[in-house]
């Protein structure tokens, strides 16, 4: 395990009552968005099906077993862990037009001002959306919405493009366009 960075008394989930601080962590995914988009600088389509299938074993083979059916209280202090809110504003906005551009591809031929509602009433509850990964693993990082111990997965942050960093983002992205979950690649 990882050495506490914080102070017991700087750091509380928001989403989580304190009644379930010793709950575990369950991932659903039932609101998960099998679209891969590009928009404001943001990318989760793979360079290619090998990139794709590396990173996805990454997620399902590594990060999501190491987080899930750990209390909350094992991974709030431990830097081993990444998980926090995206509350900054540029990266909140970041994620509202991520939602709305998923929504759009998702459901296609929902009536627009229907979507805007659906995103609105289940996507944009801004107390709640986090980022979760494992140092270490990968910069790879899960996106979702924590509701007491349930973390509803939205989309993967394969480049870790809503907090950018020199260290962990790809150079150029906007070649990439592959996509595990399109018949074929994007022209």
């Amino acid at each position: 395990m990882g050495k506490n960075k914080r102070s017991k008394n700087t750091f509380k989930f928001k989403g989580l009552s304190s009644s379930n601080e010793e709950s575990k962590i369950e991932f659903k995914f039932h609101q998960f968005a099998f679209t891969s988009i590009k928009i404001d600088g943001f990318s989760n389509f793979y360079k290619n099906s090998e990139e794709a299938h590396k990173k996805l074993s990454v997620i399902f083979g590594k990060i999501i077993p190491t987080i899930h059916g750990k209390r909350f209280s094992q991974i709030q202090f431990d830097s081993q862990y990444h998980f926090h809110k995206i509350d900054d504003m540029e990266q909140n906005m970041l994620y509202k037009r991520i939602i709305r551009e998923l929504a759009k591809k998702e459901y296609p031929n929902m009536n627009p001002s229907n979507r805007d509602e659906y995103v609105n009433q289940y996507f944009f509850d801004s107390e709640n959306i986090y980022q979760i990964g494992v140092q270490g693993v990968d910069c790879t990082r899960i996106v979702g919405i924590l509701n007491d111990n349930i973390f509803e997965v939205i989309f993967f942050d394969i480049y870790h493009m809503i907090y950018p960093n020199k260290n962990y983002n790809e150079s150029d992205l906007s070649k990439y366009k592959y996509s595990p979950f399109l018949e074929k690649r994007v022209k």
